[in-house]
């Protein structure tokens, strides 16, 4: 099961291998352990990695129910959530995954994200200031930090965050390229064009988060064809998150389009089955 966990994880990364191996080990563990928390919190991660969402969710709830401490479920359960609805239950597998393992504190910059999707703008302004506060080594945070300082068009601190030695001497070039287009905002240049991370072996989630940045920073120099170009591609790809389709202010410039409205409706659908699978009673 954790051999499951780490290669769905690598295969989000572009692991080459890392599908077929996240496949094998999952289903190995079920076979083992058919009814163990561990062997369904496994196999509703690789699930998701391969675009079953209703799946996985169903996985991780079974998970749950043999194991209500299994903090591997309700992180996923946590993240999916953040993204499908209701964020009131993100909330909580997020924290409790976080209370149950501190190997799961980074899920604090989901949260993060799950406050400002919500409008609690304040509250993450907060948050990311006490964070700041302190070096960052992580990629998680420092693109969620990005992605907040972008959707808020903040030059001055996107250019004074650019200046941080611990952002300029770590991997973050994701980071380092949303906060320099907030600094200095280059219409109809797309800085992520060269940005894979290992796209070639990667799973749908990786391509979708790709087109969903160049969908935010197209929407941010004001060019919404470019941003509804990206949406679609992120659609294609297999886009559940109807928070930050909804959400994200860098998207305000696409919502009367047909294109949108027709994006929308897909994801939507996805969202709600998931939200369905949340809320199913267990077979």
């Amino acid at each position: 099961a954790a051999l499951a966990q780490a290669h769905a994880r690598m295969w989000f990364f572009g692991g080459e291998g890392a599908a077929s191996q996240a496949h094998a080990f999952a289903e190995r563990a079920i076979a083992l352990a058919p009814d163990s928390g561990d062997s369904l919190a496994a196999r509703g991660a690789v699930r998701f990695q391969d675009r079953d969402f209703v799946g996985s969710v169903r996985d991780l709830r079974r998970a749950l129910a043999a194991s209500p401490a299994n903090a591997d479920a309700h992180d996923l359960l946590g993240r999916i959530a953040a993204e499908t609805g209701p964020l009131v239950d993100a909330n909580y597998h997020l924290h409790t995954a976080i209370n149950l393992d501190p190997g799961f504190a980074a899920e604090e910059w989901t949260l993060l994200r799950v406050m400002f999707l919500s409008g609690k703008w304040r509250e993450a302004d907060r948050m990311i200031e006490e964070r700041l506060s302190k070096p960052i080594d992580s990629m998680t945070a420092w693109n969620t930090i990005a992605r907040h300082v972008s959707w808020m068009g903040d030059r001055a601190l996107a250019a004074k965050l650019l200046a941080r030695s611990d952002l300029s001497s770590g991997p973050f070039a994701t980071a380092r390229l949303v906060l320099g287009l907030t600094a200095t905002p280059e219409p109809g240049v797309d800085p992520l064009a060269g940005l894979q991370l290992g796209a070639s072996h990667a799973s749908w989630r990786t391509r979708c988060f790709l087109a969903q940045l160049r969908a935010e920073v197209a929407g941010a120099t004001g060019d919404p064809g470019a941003a509804l170009d990206a949406l679609e591609l992120a659609v294609a790809e297999g886009l559940i998150d109807q928070a930050w389709l909804d959400g994200c202010p860098m998207l305000d410039g696409c919502r009367e389009s047909p294109r949108f409205a027709a994006q929308r409706e897909i994801v939507a659908a996805r969202a709600s089955s998931v939200r369905d699978a949340m809320l199913a009673a267990l077979e």
